[in-house]
């Protein structure tokens, strides 16, 4: 991955651990990118991260 990438890792997820989601960070070769770590979350995103994340997508995409 080279482009803009937006990653969210919740801290007590037991779907999609926060350490593989680390190393698919690191392993990103964009300098693009943006991780949100969210301390209380488990696999569900919390609601003001994805609107976070949409609003990076839609501003990447001109989405208005």
């Amino acid at each position: 991955i080279k482009c803009k990438a937006v990653l969210s890792t919740g801290l007590r997820d037991n779907v999609c651990s926060p350490s593989s989601v680390f190393a698919a960070y690191s392993n990103i070769k964009g300098k693009d990118k943006i991780i949100t770590i969210n301390e209380e979350s488990s696999h569900k995103v919390p609601d003001e991260t994805y609107a976070e994340s949409r609003k990076i997508i839609y501003e990447h995409a001109n989405i208005k």
